[in-house]
């Protein structure tokens, strides 16, 4: 497999975070529960693997409520903040939805938000790049605002990943598929959304976004595949476990020694909540301690790219980080994709 090189660029960030808005349904899918009838039936350690793992518990919406609904379910969220609810949604100039999910082939899922949203004219367009999606969106915005090209972006995801559970448990069922729809059992639904701007606009931000890296490497492109998210998903995990914990480690070593940042000086990390193994395992390659990890996969599970700007908002509106912190996030997705960034509280 490819290996890393160590030198991967470290781009300046332009932009504040103004806010998030997040979004999950009502049902409640207890993971035991749920795969305890086939873990019996393969002879398997459900106990183990909800241990490695380390999703308990995740959520699931209702066939009826489109990815569309989710994701203005999180715009609302968003624009109800204290620091958003003077913003009117018509200044909003660029939307960028990103996600695994989409409403159809055509037209975009961002277009028919806009038109949901009753935003008349902006630059709107979709973003799908698994898992790293989301961050993907957040950097593009992060170009146009810093060229001139838009002034008040939205990015947004919503992704229906207990569908693409349900169909991997039965192909498991039925045997039609065995280990490799195992790591799909771990997907979950939810929605998030934030407005992006320049640092020096008028807008009240509670994060600023600094730096980035960003990489991807062919050789595991065929190691995850999804050919529609009616389908089930297959993944070598013994070969994404390797590309990742490969990968991510000296990715952001290396963008925090560039900022001249110590290891101590983070005060959260959010890495992507795919495995609780991997999360722990690259902990321990770049000596940082677990209890200063935001982890929101024991209870939501693994939300594809919904997973980092949700863990994010939830750091920030329930620890409370002092202005000045420094968080890191570790993000990945299928491909494989990686992008380090660096963020300080405002």
């Amino acid at each position: 497999m490819n290996k890393p090189t160590g030198d991967e660029r470290v781009f300046t960030a332009n932009t504040h975070i103004i806010n998030f808005g997040t979004w999950v349904p009502d049902e409640v899918i207890d993971n035991g529960t749920v795969l305890e009838p086939l873990f019996t039936s393969l002879s398997l350690n459900l106990k183990n693997m909800i241990m490695k793992t380390g999703v308990e518990q995740r959520f699931r919406s209702d066939d009826s409520i489109t990815p569309l609904d989710m994701a203005e379910h999180a715009v609302k969220d968003l624009m109800n903040r204290p620091n958003t609810k003077d913003i009117k949604i018509t200044e909003i100039d660029t939307i960028i939805y990103a996600s695994v999910t989409r409403m159809m082939a055509e037209p975009s899922t961002a277009i028919m938000l806009q038109n949901r949203l009753g935003i008349e004219s902006a630059f709107s367009f979709d973003v799908s790049n698994a898992c790293l999606s989301f961050v993907d969106g957040l950097i593009i915005a992060d170009s146009l605002i810093a060229t001139g090209r838009s002034k008040l972006a939205l990015v947004v995801s919503a992704e229906k990943g207990a569908r693409v559970a349900e169909k991997s448990l039965e192909a498991i069922q039925n045997r039609e598929a065995g280990m490799e729809c195992m790591a799909a059992l771990t997907l979950g639904d939810g929605a998030a959304a934030a407005l992006v701007s320049a640092e020096n606009s008028e807008y009240r931000s509670i994060l600023a976004f600094r730096a980035f890296t960003r990489a991807s490497r062919s050789a595991y492109a065929h190691c995850c595949t999804l050919p529609s998210t009616y389908e089930p998903m297959r993944t070598d995990s013994a070969a994404m476990f390797e590309g990742a914990l490969t990968n991510y480690p000296p990715m952001l070593k290396s963008l925090i020694k560039t900022l001249g940042w110590e290891i101590d000086d983070i005060e959260a990390l959010v890495p992507h909540q795919a495995s609780l193994k991997i999360i722990e395992t690259g902990l321990k390659s770049i000596g940082y301690p677990i209890e200063k990890t935001r982890i929101t996969l024991d209870q939501y599970g693994n939300m594809a790219s919904v997973s980092v700007p949700f863990t994010l908002s939830r750091l920030l509106d329930h620890d409370m980080p002092a202005p000045g912190s420094k968080i890191a996030v570790a993000a990945f997705g299928s491909g494989l994709s990686f992008s380090m960034l660096a963020m300080e509280v405002i």
